[in-house]
């Protein structure tokens, strides 16, 4: 097994990460954010925590699934209406490079 060990990069993007919880947003999954770093090789997007996966949805006009994990249409859904929804405050957070704190966000976001 691969240890995992802290680099300063690593490290800085877990301290920059946020998690939102189901309430807040009204789905069935804890939704994760991320800021660019600017070393990515994809665009804007969340992720969601599904039976300890990690499933990354393109925070977009046509949100798009970047998994081969298979969910629920509903469920997919209604993520993705959430997305569009709160695009603008997403684009905000990914695009603020950890300028932004947390709570801005939460204020602004709205549930579906």
């Amino acid at each position: 097994m691969k240890k995992f060990s802290f680099t300063e990069t690593n490290f800085d993007l877990l301290t920059e990460m946020a998690n939102i919880s189901k309430q807040k947003t009204g789905l069935d999954y804890i939704v994760w954010l991320f800021p660019k770093t600017g070393k990515e090789k994809h665009g804007a997007r969340i992720k969601i925590r599904v039976n300890n996966n990690f499933i990354p949805i393109t925070i977009s006009d046509d949100p798009e699934v970047k998994s081969f994990a298979r969910l629920d249409a509903k469920k997919i859904n209604k993520i993705k209406e959430w997305i569009i929804l709160n695009k603008e405050v997403l684009l905000e957070y990914w695009n603020g490079q950890g300028d932004i704190a947390i709570d801005e966000i939460l204020e602004k976001l709205k549930e579906v």
